[in-house]
């Protein structure tokens, strides 16, 4: 991957100065037979208190005897009141959508998580601006964009008590105008490579899959 950018970047393919990053669920084929009664769902990730987290990893030690042979480093996750099993794909693409890093983890793992672990992977040249959706949206992923030398440009999200002001809205609005490519370029990781669903178990082998679609996708 490495050397694909050094030589992309050398022949001017890939211009640096702008980071787009999103995140898309992989599913695994390899699921228990059963579902947990407590999993994460989308955008409450960080709402979970800890009894609830101790259930669900109760539930987790039961399938891993009920169904030896799934994927156990794979987890549950609820999104838009569809279930998934399988893991998260962190990637940044530039701003014309080719593919600069990628991040695995389990599903479960909230999205501004995988902020830190995908920039740490890109240069500075390639991350001068960063652009992401409100997943991303945090006071310490602001804080760790300026202190990487970055400008964050993540999403404002709004709150049941604070709803966006207009400003706010319009700079949302100004970068969604530049986020669709990242979404494109999963639109094509699903289309070309089926890279919505994994085939291998465990997270460093499902990790390799995202890392090899993306230099083929280049």
């Amino acid at each position: 991957m490495d050397e694909v950018h050094r030589q992309r970047t050398a022949k001017e393919v890939i211009l640096q100065g702008t980071a787009v990053v999103d995140a898309s669920i992989t599913t695994s084929p390899f699921t228990p037979k059963s579902q947990p009664k407590k999993m994460a769902q989308d955008r409450k990730e960080d709402e979970r208190e800890e009894p609830e987290l101790q259930a669900e990893d109760s539930d987790h030690e039961e399938q891993e005897e009920e169904s030896p042979n799934a994927d156990h480093e794979a987890r549950w996750f609820k999104k838009r009141k569809k279930t998934y099993d399988g893991y998260q794909r962190h990637i940044a693409t530039t701003e014309k959508g080719l593919i600069l890093g990628v991040h695995t983890v389990a599903a479960k793992e909230h999205d501004r998580q995988g902020l830190q672990p995908l920039m740490e992977g890109l240069s500075v040249e390639e991350r001068q601006r960063v652009l992401a959706d409100q997943g991303d949206q945090s006071k310490e992923n602001d804080q760790l964009l300026k202190a990487m030398g970055s400008e964050s440009l993540v999403m404002e999200k709004d709150d049941c008590n604070k709803p966006l002001t207009k400003p706010q809205k319009e700079r949302n609005k100004a970068i969604s105008k530049e986020r669709w490519v990242v979404e494109q370029t999963f639109g094509g990781l699903a289309r070309w490579f089926y890279g919505q669903v994994t085939r291998f178990k465990g997270l460093e082998k499902v990790h390799n899959q995202p890392v090899l679609e993306s230099i083929t996708y280049h």
